[in-house]
């Protein structure tokens, strides 16, 4: 039967119940491809093709991400994700929790579609949260209450509503015991959720304990006072070593968990952040072990089999990362060559200009012991430059000031550069 006749046949089949179809037909169209063309580069027959658009065949998981791969541009994760919740797959990055208005869209469109999928509710509600919509989140997790009914489903969703108010002990409480209840349930299935989605969860609880805690360190070394920082770091590592064990916990289970591996990396990055003791050769080589962990997780994030379930923006970001864990190693030739790497992709990205001008702030205090001297003065050129290109970049998620005004290792330039860091702070942001 041709394709033609075959759409004929399934003339009662409206858009809204063949939508992966009309999607489907819609992205071929886009790029100017037959189904002969787009059969030959995906290594799918014609007919199969012509099927799944007139909504005769529901293609696997796998065989639409085959399809997806050549009609969609890598960067354009939202696309594919769009596409698998059509065929009624949950989208690659459900376990992003970066809140950006990308992801959001993705939990929602998934909840669209199936309104009772609670994978997607929860990290919809986990989304907000770290993104700072606490009152978003609440609504849906209020909303969540009535909507859902089983003890797992109810105290996660009730260690959500703890982490939104900044709870954290109660949150942690309520998310163990939501695991302890997924472990009695004889139906585990009906859940739409893992063991592991549960301990990521846990592990995203302690990590933002440990995150806050840690800027309270910052402003209150900034501030002077070294007590103050002192207990702030303390009780900033407690919890940060816990989401370690956590997420160490879950790659027991399963050591290619990319969502699991990236926050680890991230952890360990704030752990070496926040290093004390008393002696301080003892805690800079503390600090030096936390860089290597970190390094080694991000490197097995961003070179992962699966890490474009990452997420474009979340992959960038951990490169990013990667290359700044890179300087704090000393690793200055690898970190350059991340940097650079970067920026040859895309020179527009705020972070990693912010990155650049934190390498040559760590050259300075490496080299020059911070000081600003003939044979350093090209250095300080450099992290400035970097620096102001950061800032003036226009994006919704450019922190580069609120992160100048107390990064460690920026702190050559506040002191022996300070006319120069003010202006550049005082200059708007410019769309680039």
């Amino acid at each position: 039967m041709s394709c033609v006749l075959a759409k004929k046949a399934k003339k009662k089949t409206t858009e809204a119940e063949n939508r992966l179809g009309v999607l489907l037909s819609e992205l071929r169209q886009k790029r100017k491809l037959s189904m002969q063309k787009l059969a030959q580069a995906s290594g799918i027959s014609a007919a199969y093709i012509c099927r799944i658009e007139s909504g005769e065949r529901h293609p696997s998981r796998e065989l639409l991400q085959t399809l997806a791969d050549v009609l969609i541009p890598e960067t354009n994760q939202a696309d594919k994700d769009e596409l698998l919740i059509a065929a009624g797959f949950a989208p690659t990055n459900f376990r992003n929790f970066m809140g950006r208005q990308d992801v959001l869209t993705i939990y929602q469109k998934a909840l669209a579609q199936n309104p009772l999928d609670f994978r997607s509710y929860i990290a919809l509600v986990l989304s907000l949260i770290r993104s700072g919509q606490h009152e978003q989140a609440r609504t849906h997790i209020n909303e969540g209450m009535q909507r859902f009914d089983d003890m797992v489903q109810l105290q996660a969703l009730m260690a959500a509503l703890e982490l939104s108010k900044s709870n954290h002990e109660q949150a942690i409480r309520f998310q163990e015991e939501a695991l302890r209840y997924y472990q009695l349930e004889e139906k585990k299935e009906r859940l739409n959720l893992t063991y592991t989605d549960l301990l990521l969860g846990l592990g995203v609880m302690h990590f933002d304990r440990g995150h806050i805690l840690s800027y309270a360190r910052m402003r209150a070394q900034e501030d002077g006072d070294q007590a103050a920082a002192l207990a702030h770091g303390e009780k900033a590592l407690l919890s940060l070593h816990q989401a370690c064990r956590v997420f160490q916990q879950s790659l027991e289970i399963d050591p290619d968990d990319v969502y699991v591996l990236d926050e680890l990396a991230r952890v360990h990055f704030t752990v070496a952040y926040n290093q004390v003791g008393d002696q301080l050769k003892h805690s800079q080589d503390n600090r030096l072990e936390h860089w290597r962990s970190c390094i080694d997780a991000f490197e097995r994030a961003v070179c992962s089999k699966n890490k474009q379930d990452l997420g474009y923006h979340a992959l960038l970001q951990s490169t990013a990362f990667l290359a700044l864990a890179y300087s704090k190693a000393g690793d200055f030739k690898q970190a350059w060559f991340t940097i650079s790497v970067v920026e040859a992709c895309l020179p527009n990205y705020w972070l990693i200009h912010y990155v650049k001008a934190c390498h040559f702030g760590l050259k300075i205090l490496n080299q020059h012991d911070g000081q600003r001297t003939g044979a350093s003065e090209g250095l300080f050129k450099e992290s400035l430059n970097a620096l102001e290109k950061s800032v003036l970049i226009s994006d919704p998620h450019n922190q580069a000031r609120e992160e100048a005004a107390l990064d460690p290792d920026l702190e050559p330039l506040r002191i022996q550069a300070n006319t120069e860091f003010r202006l550049i702070m005082s200059k708007r942001e410019q769309a680039v």
